[in-house]
């Protein structure tokens, strides 16, 4: 292929990582329906499925087929009871979106077969312009009266886990790039605030433990290492000196009761979260009752799914779909390297308390993590 092309390809890929990027925290639909960047994704699929010969090798198509198992169970579990219930259709929507999902993480590996550790850089890139627009919509007040920020999202957990999962990214790549730290502080603290403004508790208490883990990691890189050391002393002579001022703050005194009343509210438990439908309904715990129309079952969260990626996948799917999704993660940090899977453990313990499995960003952290695997390989 001529090289003007292929330099004209990859530049498309860009404008398109970097498009999706930017619209993927703007919701101008409800929840759980496709947003204008799901069609700028499409578009991306179409270009690396349809008129490329897809590039596929041993070590990837176990990760493959184990996501696309899931699929295939998760679309037989919610095709049966969509049937058993009179064509209730919208159980099977959640299979929809875990073919979106599968396609996207595919797209990942794809492209780094077919344009090499650029799409690192693409990727890095596009969630730093990203982060930095919503940065910069928190100081517009979109939702007047609005306690929490939610910007373009429809509710302020979203903006947090947004912040959590391009804060996991940024951090992953860290050693994938030529790093301008500059750029990369400004966009970590970005990323803190959007999290910090959200008021998700969740959120943030992932990403304290994943900055934590971040430091402690970044030890085998003396510079970056050296740098965060500076910082945290920088940062903690800052706190030390205008303690006072600090504490006054409405955001200081909002986050600490947020903190403070962890485990004290009525959503801060099991039961909160929707797990007693799990107990309520044991007879379902192997195959699983299908996600979605969850009206059936009695639980103190009413009709709403669990508030637990792994709690909903166990009910929804039963021991089979959620062994199935550990055999995908066992997949990915199998040999692989620590300093880039400590990353994922962060998100799963956000994914205690809320279901983020539905998240492109997710998956595509995850294939971006099995993708280290096979270069160490």
């Amino acid at each position: 292929m001529d090289y003007k092309v292929k330099v004209q390809q990859t530049n498309i890929y860009f404008v398109l990582f970097l498009l999706y990027f930017l619209l993927k925290p703007f919701y101008f639909f409800k929840s759980g329906t496709p947003q204008i960047a799901d069609f700028i994704l499409l578009v991306l699929f179409i270009l690396t499925f349809v008129f490329k010969k897809l590039y596929l090798t041993i070590d990837n198509k176990r990760y493959i087929m184990l996501v696309v198992l899931f699929f295939m169970y998760t679309t037989i579990i919610n095709g049966i009871w969509s049937i058993l219930l009179g064509g209730e259709f919208s159980i099977f929507y959640s299979s929809i979106w875990y073919l979106y999902n599968f396609l996207a993480s595919l797209c990942i590996i794809v492209m780094h077969k077919k344009i090499g550790n650029r799409i690192y850089k693409y990727i890095y890139y596009a969630v730093v312009v990203s982060v930095i627009i919503q940065f910069a919509l928190i100081f517009i007040n979109i939702n007047p009266g609005i306690y929490r920020r939610t910007n373009f999202f429809n509710n302020p957990n979203q903006l947090g886990y947004f912040g959590l999962l391009s804060l996991s990214i940024i951090f992953y790549l860290v050693n994938k790039i030529k790093l301008n730290l500059y750029l990369f502080y400004s966009v970590l603290a970005a990323s803190i605030i959007l999290i910090i403004v959200s008021l998700s508790k969740a959120a943030i208490v992932s990403s304290l433990v994943m900055c934590i883990c971040f430091f402690y990691f970044s030890k085998k890189n003396v510079k970056l290492f050296l740098v965060n050391l500076f910082l945290i002393i920088l940062l903690l002579i800052v706190l030390i000196f205008n303690l006072g001022l600090i504490v006054e703050t409405d955001l200081f005194k909002t986050v600490g009761e947020r903190i403070y009343t962890i485990g004290q509210e009525n959503d801060d438990s099991l039961v909160g979260r929707g797990y007693d439908r799990i107990w309520n309904y044991p007879r379902y715990l192997l195959f699983g009752a299908g996600e979605g129309m969850f009206s059936r079952f009695k639980s103190q969260i009413g009709g709403r799914e669990i508030h637990s990626t792994i709690g909903n996948l166990f009910f929804s799917y039963g021991i089979i779909g959620l062994a199935i999704f550990a055999l995908i993660m066992f997949q990915v940090i199998y040999k692989n390297d620590f300093a880039c899977i400590y990353i994922l453990f962060p998100i799963c313990l956000y994914g205690l308390t809320h279901n983020g499995i539905r998240h492109t960003f997710f998956w595509f952290l995850i294939s971006l993590i099995y993708l280290n695997k096979i270069e160490l390989t």
